[in-house]
């Protein structure tokens, strides 16, 4: 009983400090253009909705967002 109290304790030791090193890591996120797959035939109902929240979203995180149309892309 005594051996997973200590191995508990370790577990978590471990996560907390690998866990802090993770956000440091993230600071320029994203560093590369988004690309958005859009699972349809380009000009159906979800190309069109994609491609007018793209440049919003490009405006928010500071980075290029190109959507791309791959038909089947989603199963």
């Amino acid at each position: 009983m005594n051996s997973w109290k200590n191995l508990k304790g370790a577990v978590l030791t471990l996560g907390l400090a690998l866990g802090g090193q993770a956000a440091y890591a993230q600071d320029d996120y994203p560093n590369k253009p988004i690309e958005i797959t859009a699972p349809y035939d380009a000009g159906g109902a979800t190309d069109r909705m994609v491609r007018h929240l793209a440049p919003f979203l490009a405006d928010a995180l500071g980075t290029p967002v190109n959507v791309v149309n791959r038909p089947g892309g989603g199963r």
